[in-house]
């Protein structure tokens, strides 16, 4: 299976209809193993296929919270940009190689696919997530 990195076409498609409001949809982050297929042109949606569960990280995954200020524009790239906050969980147990941000509210459409390139290993500790930015331009 491949794991690729990227906006997820269908998202950007999405974006010119307006689909998507950062500021009261639901977006939320899920796990992927290794043997997930999720690349941008293919993944338009969330699907448990795949999906990293374990202690304290359930299927579907964590909400995200919007930092303050975001949606901006980057006044030095001239690109738009959708920040959350750091996602931290305790006491997680989990085996995952990638992240999918998706928007929860709006049929689970797919927006950004995150491939760390290894498996991420996490034995009953703190799993964070980190600087969430899309780029949206």
């Amino acid at each position: 299976m491949a794991i690729v990195s990227g906006m997820c076409w269908s998202f950007k498609e999405e974006l010119l209809r307006g689909t998507h409001a950062f500021q009261t949809d639901v977006i939320k982050a899920a796990l992927y193993t290794s043997s997930a297929s999720l690349t941008p042109w293919d993944t338009t949606a969330y699907s448990a296929s795949n999906e990293a569960t374990g202690t304290n990280w359930a299927a579907a995954g964590q909400a995200l919270s919007l930092t303050a200020g975001y949606p901006t524009i980057d006044e030095r790239s001239g690109r738009a940009l959708v920040a959350f906050d750091e996602l931290e969980v305790a006491n997680v147990t989990v085996t995952f190689r990638s992240v999918l941000i998706y928007n929860a509210s709006k049929a689970n459409r797919a927006i950004l696919i995150l491939d760390r390139g290894i498996d991420v290993v996490v034995t009953a500790g703190p799993l964070v997530l980190r600087n969430l930015t899309i780029p949206l331009s």
